[in-house]
């Protein structure tokens, strides 16, 4: 049942994405219903693949802006360093709000699939404490996807650790965004340390010490 499922799933993804790049070409925009129906799918493979709490994270705590081409390659169940990334971040925005005092859902999701209504209010909680913006607007170009992946997965170890990221404002707003042009990892930290801004080089080595700094900065 689980098996088929995940085909129908699948061919279901490849059957809008191909109707979106047809008519839309790889690099334009996508307007707010089909971004919304993209996350919907994005949180359905993340529920297969990884569990529901994970899942229910993604829907309320994280917002994506991609191109077409970059929803192709997230919602392809044979990249699984796609889904991984998301649903990592998710883990270490959770993991954040434990370290500030939250709930641990891990304990609270006792049955493994993120059922529990404790689960769900702890999230709902959490969604006011912290999000994670997604900007991936740029082609798609198949030899750097691994670079950009790895690279935007360096961001999500050091917003588990407390002694990295204890913001001053008490609040973690993240915005991740894909930069072709960049030469470095940087970010941008607002006055009251709640708000942080990341922008990822797509075909540079980084290194998890800015993302370290930066959230040094903001406590």
């Amino acid at each position: 049942m689980l098996a088929e499922r995940g085909k129908d799933l699948k061919k279901n993804i490849a059957i809008k994405m191909l109707t979106l790049v047809v008519v839309l070409g790889s690099n334009c925009w996508l307007s707010a219903h089909a971004a919304d129906e993209q996350k919907a799918d994005l949180v359905q493979l993340i529920r297969q693949q990884k569990g529901g709490k994970s899942a229910m994270a993604v829907t309320k705590l994280m917002t994506f802006n991609l191109s077409p081409a970059w929803w192709q390659y997230f919602l392809n169940p044979s990249n699984n360093d796609g889904y991984q990334l998301i649903s990592n971040l998710a883990d270490g925005l959770m993991t954040f709000g434990q370290n500030m005092g939250g709930d641990d859902i891990t304990a609270l999701d006792q049955s493994g699939d993120g059922s529990s209504p404790l689960v769900a209010d702890a999230i709902d909680k959490l969604s006011g404490k912290t999000h994670c913006t997604i900007e991936m607007l740029e082609p798609v170009n198949k030899d750097s996807i691994a670079k950009v992946i790895e690279n935007f997965a360096i961001i999500e170890a050091p917003i588990g650790e407390k002694y990295y990221c204890k913001p001053r404002g008490g609040k973690l707003l993240l915005t991740i965004t894909l930069d072709s042009k960049g030469k470095a990892l940087r970010c941008d930290v607002s006055k009251d340390g709640n708000s942080y801004h990341f922008y990822v080089p797509a075909y540079m080595e980084v290194s998890t010490s800015p993302v370290e700094e930066a959230l040094k900065r903001g406590t």
